[in-house]
């Protein structure tokens, strides 16, 4: 008969999971558990390896692609080149190693790799001479100026008006003569733009007369003109002043009437004469009244007031802070910026919005000396804004933009006929031109 301890020992041997409780009791791994245990130890590590190797695919690979992007760069392949470049322009603004790569190949003898570069850089919107470089910056405005194309040579003649801090630089004068004797108009015009704003910064204008002369006598009769009126600029010439203009005379409640009205330029025409018919104390009723005016339009010309006068800036600072209009509350924060504030504000930001008072935001600006606002109102390195001579004289707007300018900016005659506007609205775009870089916060012509 067979005993208890007969029975466990024939289980464990039938029930191998049960090996090793015997008491010392080891039966040998058949070869077919030893491969099962090597495949499930073989599959464990396996999903281990996988585990840690997918995030770390996941974080490398840009840096992989990246360096292959950059070595391609080096490469003959120009199609494999430009994909590279594509895809590093397309990645640099988030990446400054992307950057650093890109700059340091365009040091790079061949120019056609440079200009793929350029290009490149130019695209991803960091072709700026802060990332580049002064030399890669000035290499590509000279292969853009002999460059067979008119709008690149265009480009070249635009972009030299940016570099105020090289004025005296004896390669811009080469550059600029070149431009002004090229075969196409609008080249030789934007040299001439560029021409009066470099040179009235440079400690020595005489390094452009060579440029100049050639301009003063173009064939082209509007260019000549412009380098001849120019060229007096820059010798300090003042061009006649026209008559004064008189004061407008207007009752207080047409006057009134004006600064509650939803015309814009004309509440900045009527806040401007408020200042010449009004006494210290009719001033200041008037601002207060304004100011807690019920009518928007009301509000908006105190705001103007009370900027341009200092009066009831506390008064105004609480009244804004309760404003439910944006348009009114914007232009009450150009009052408080007006009179000194510190009020955080952008004026050109401001003109990008279609649902704000345009001259009133740059009455706030020629008040306070940003003479940009010039760029807004006369657009002087394009074309004349077809609305400019009705605004200036039939709306009376110079009344507004005359007060304001330096005492040496030419004058407008508004009682003159319209072809002469128009040539002394040129010449006032001119002389912002001549003084673009100049120290223009001068006295205004009147306070």
């Amino acid at each position: 008969m067979a005993t208890s301890a007969d029975n466990i020992s024939s289980f464990e041997f039938r029930h191998s999971s049960f090996r090793g409780f015997s008491g010392g009791y080891d039966e040998p791994m058949t070869a077919a558990a030893r491969r099962r245990r090597y495949l499930g130890w073989w599959t464990l590590g396996l999903l281990l390896m996988l585990s840690a190797a997918v995030p770390a695919a996941y974080k490398l690979r840009p840096h992989w692609q990246r360096w292959r992007a950059v070595h391609a760069l080096d490469g003959d392949d120009t199609a494999a080149r430009l994909r590279a470049l594509q895809y590093l322009a397309g990645h640099a603004l988030s990446d400054q190693r992307t950057i650093r790569s890109l700059v340091v190949r365009l040091h790079v003898e061949e120019d056609d790799r440079f200009a793929e570069l350029a290009a490149g850089l130019d695209g991803a919107g960091l072709w700026r001479r802060d990332v580049v470089g002064d030399d890669p910056y000035l290499r590509r405005i000279g292969l853009r100026a002999r460059s067979t194309s008119p709008e690149a040579r265009i480009s070249a003649a635009q972009a030299l008006a940016d570099l105020p801090d090289l004025a005296d630089d004896p390669q811009l004068g080469q550059w600029l003569i070149e431009l002004a004797t090229d075969d196409d108009d609008e080249v030789r015009y934007n040299a001439l733009v560029s021409l009066a704003m470099i040179a009235g910064t440079a400690a020595r204008p005489e390094v452009y007369g060579d440029a100049l002369d050639q301009l003063c006598d173009d064939e082209q009769t509007t260019i000549a003109e412009h380098a001849r009126v120019i060229r007096n600029l820059l010798q300090n010439k003042p061009p006649p002043a026209p008559p004064v203009v008189p004061i407008l005379q207007i009752s207080r409640e047409d006057l009134y009437a004006v600064l509650s009205s939803s015309d814009s330029p004309a509440r900045d025409v009527a806040c401007v004469l408020a200042l010449d018919l009004l006494d210290e104390s009719q001033l200041k009723q008037l601002v207060h009244e304004l100011i807690v005016d019920l009518d928007d339009d009301g509000k908006m010309s105190g705001a103007i007031l009370s900027g341009l006068t200092g009066y009831d800036q506390k008064l105004l600072f609480a009244r804004e802070s309760v404003e439910d209009v944006y348009t009114v509350r914007v232009v009450q924060r150009l009052g408080l910026w007006m009179g000194g504030w510190g009020v955080p504000i952008d004026p050109q930001a401001l003109l990008l919005r279609g649902d704000l008072p345009r001259t009133t935001i740059l009455l706030a600006m020629l008040f306070k000396g940003e003479y940009s606002a010039l760029d807004e109102l006369l657009n002087p390195r394009g074309v004349v804004p077809a609305d400019l001579a009705d605004l200036l004289v039939r709306r009376q707007w110079w009344r507004v933009a005359g007060r304001f300018l330096p005492q040496d900016a030419p004058q407008i005659d508004m009682t003159a006929d319209p072809q002469e506007v128009d040539r002394q609205i040129e010449m006032l775009r001119d002389w912002c031109l001549v003084n673009r870089y100049r120290n223009m916060n001068k006295e205004p012509a009147s306070e």
